[in-house]
């Protein structure tokens, strides 16, 4: 009886500390995402402060090259492309089509801006340009800059993200219907409406 005492206080033991050590692993994986959070924010700014614009959506040349904003910005800033992989994401910064192929995707975070719109380039091989409109307003401490997904279980629901004041915490994920039984998620400081959530993606 004793001996069966002794193994349960030491399996008890053993689950304490494997919880304590996967908290803490979790944690430090936060923390060096929030570190490379704060590093792209400060590139994101300098190449606003520098061009007087935030960087483009993409763009594609004759060849029919995309450049993506991420390349774009580590092209600006070499040293950023590092940063580019959180630290938790299992992918190392490449999604998963819907049938299980691999598809390079640069980086594990997003930006959050709307409406890309075709812009004119004054050099002829570059045939389509599209930028992005921050949604951001500067004023309000509640928008949110940059998302990682790679540390929730339900990316419906929160994401761990950068804010515009410049602090780092889990982001509200809001879901609002667009009719025949679809629902969309979106990230914005307030509630939409049905109409405003249809016109923000496009319909």
């Amino acid at each position: 009886m004793e001996i069966l005492t002794v193994i349960a206080i030491i399996l008890l033991l053993a689950a304490l500390l494997l919880g304590v050590i996967f908290m803490a692993r979790q944690y430090s994986l936060r923390a060096g995402c929030a570190t490379n959070l704060r590093q792209l924010y400060v590139a994101l700014k300098s190449y606003e402060e520098d061009y007087h614009k935030p960087p483009p959506d993409f763009v594609r040349g004759q060849s029919g090259r995309t450049i993506w904003h991420w390349d774009i910005l580590s092209q600006y800033r070499p040293a950023i492309k590092p940063l580019l992989i959180c630290p938790a994401d299992p992918t190392e910064g490449k999604r998963t089509r819907e049938d299980n192929q691999p598809k390079p995707y640069l980086a594990s975070y997003a930006l959050h801006y709307l409406n890309p719109l075709p812009l004119l380039h004054p050099d002829p091989r570059v045939v389509e340009l599209r930028r992005w409109f921050y949604t951001l307003d500067p004023n309000n401490p509640e928008e949110v800059f940059i998302t990682c997904e790679w540390h929730s279980q339900d990316t419906t629901r929160r994401l761990w993200g950068l804010f515009a004041d410049g602090r780092i915490d889990w982001v509200k994920v809001r879901s609002c219907s667009l009719g025949n039984g679809r629902v969309a998620h979106y990230i914005r400081p307030v509630e939409l409406t049905e109409e405003q959530c249809r016109l923000l993606f496009g319909l």
